[in-house]
């Protein structure tokens, strides 16, 4: 399917939202465990996603092949990279795990290229990387945390929980039914949270007047808007538009997790964020182009001489 201006606007949307995540998360972990705030956020997303599915008439897979692909999307889009980013930001600085999580485009370029047939490697998509990550480098240069700083175990599960989620990101277009949107963030969701629920439970959750209203809040916004929006607004995109382009978000992200934090958190917001906003923002645009669409232009270029 043709890339158009609203799937732009919802890879914008998708970044902020995900952008803001690393926030809320670092605020979310000051009350609860990494797990308990993968298995809160699935939950509240779970539950509200249900009722999207059902008012507009869920349809669950008929095919136990297709089962067990919602069940490996539920293990490496949620359980998986939500523990781990949760357990990194104990041990990190929010920006040094957006930054690190910048990482899946690259994953998704490789991967796209041997497991898909629709989606391969091409020298635009090779400069669009470089072009993104060039912007990612120039955000993390005035930071103090860079990716350099710190324990190793903790940058090493960011990278893992950028993996994951580019193979997550592989699996819906390979469902041999048509379940709709609703119905595959439903199913995935209400998976996640039988997965997770045996270990959150076990972790002891306090009586709730004991948690910050901060803290919260933060699960709240995570489940709310980082979990049931996203994953509505990242399996409409896959299922139209293919993983790679949805993987560019990667780029966008820490640059909106910079903005968050000089909002939220009073941080200096210098030059360098915009400098990175703008390369990445080239490197959207570059991913789609080709060698087909080039030699387009310059041909009605030309022809607009000549006249």
């Amino acid at each position: 399917m043709q890339v158009t201006a609203k799937h732009f606007l919802m890879i914008l949307v998708l970044a902020i939202v995900w952008g803001s995540s690393f926030t809320a998360v670092k605020v979310a972990v000051d009350d609860f465990t990494p797990v308990q705030i993968a298995f809160i956020r699935v939950l509240i997303g779970a539950i509200l996603v249900l009722a999207v599915a059902l008012f507009s008439k869920i349809n669950l897979p008929k095919k136990l092949v297709n089962w067990v692909l919602l069940l490996l999307i539920a293990l490496f889009s949620n359980v998986i990279p939500f523990s781990l980013i949760g357990w990194a930001s104990t041990r990190s600085d929010s920006s040094t795990v957006s930054i690190l999580m910048s990482t899946s485009p690259i994953f998704a370029l490789v991967v796209a290229h041997f497991f898909t047939s629709d989606d391969r490697f091409t020298l635009f998509k090779l400069l669009s990387v470089l072009l993104g990550f060039t912007g990612v480098v120039v955000l993390s240069f005035p930071s103090e945390s860079s990716l350099g700083s710190g324990e190793l175990l903790p940058k090493i599960a960011t990278l893992l929980a950028a993996l994951s989620y580019v193979i997550a990101g592989m699996l819906p277009r390979r469902l041999s039914e048509n379940l709709g949107v609703p119905s595959i963030t439903c199913t995935v969701l209400c998976l996640s949270s039988i997965m997770l629920a045996p270990i959150a439970i076990t972790q002891n959750f306090s009586a709730i007047d004991s948690y910050s209203s901060e803290a919260l809040f933060a699960v709240l916004y995570l489940g709310v808007f980082s979990t049931a929006l996203a994953l509505m607004i990242r399996y409409s995109l896959i299922l139209q538009v293919g993983y790679t382009f949805v993987s560019y978000t990667g780029f966008l992200v820490p640059v909106f997790a910079v903005i968050f934090g000089a909002i939220l958190l009073r941080e200096e917001l210098g030059n360098h964020a915009y400098i990175a906003l703008s390369l990445v923002l080239a490197a959207l645009a570059v991913s789609r182009l080709s060698t087909e669409k080039l030699a387009g232009y310059v041909s009605t270029i030309r022809g607009s001489k000549t006249e």
